[in-house]
C-alpha cells in the first residue's frame, strides 16, 4: 500500500513540476503581467541575495529588470508529503541559462522551488518559497 501511496504522490509532483516550469518560464520571458498569480501573498523568494516577500512584490521587482530569456535546461521534482487531500507539497529545483536584454552573454542559474497545492485544487499549484542565484561562470 505504501508503494502505490508513495508513487501516486511521484506522478502528482512530477506532473505539477512539469507543468510549472512549461508555465512559468514563458510567463518570466514574455508575460510579465501574470507573474504574482504565481506565488502564495506571503511567499517567501530570494532573488540572487535580494529577500522578497509575495509574489506583487516579486513582479514590481521583476518589472524592473531588463528583457529576459530563460532556458531551462533541467528540472526535477519530489514529493514532500502527502498533504492529506490527495496532494503534496512539491520540491522543485530547476537550472538552465539566461540572457537578460540585448547582452549576447548567456548565464547559467539555479532555482528551486516549494509549491504548495491550492486549496481544495489537487493539481493547481502556487510557489510558497523560492530561491534564485546566477551562477558565474
Amino acid at each position: 500500500m505504501q508503494a502505490t501511496k508513495d508513487s501516486s504522490l511521484i506522478k502528482i509532483a512530477t506532473d505539477a513540476a512539469r507543468r510549472f516550469v512549461e508555465s512559468y518560464y514563458p510567463a518570466l520571458n514574455d508575460n510579465r503581467s501574470y507573474l504574482d498569480s504565481y506565488y502564495h501573498p506571503n511567499a517567501a523568494i530570494v532573488w540572487n541575495g535580494n529577500p522578497i516577500t509575495g509574489g506583487m512584490d516579486f513582479a514590481t521587482f521583476f518589472a524592473t529588470m531588463p528583457t529576459s530569456h530563460y532556458d531551462v535546461q533541467s528540472f526535477d521534482a519530489h514529493p514532500m508529503g502527502s498533504d492529506g487531500m490527495g496532494s503534496c507539497s512539491v520540491v522543485l529545483s530547476v537550472s538552465g541559462v539566461v540572457k537578460y536584454g540585448e547582452n549576447k552573454e548567456q548565464r547559467g542559474f539555479s532555482e528551486t522551488f516549494v509549491l504548495k497545492p491550492e486549496l481544495g485544487q489537487v493539481a493547481k499549484f502556487k510557489i510558497s518559497a523560492q530561491g534564485f542565484r546566477l551562477v558565474s561562470g
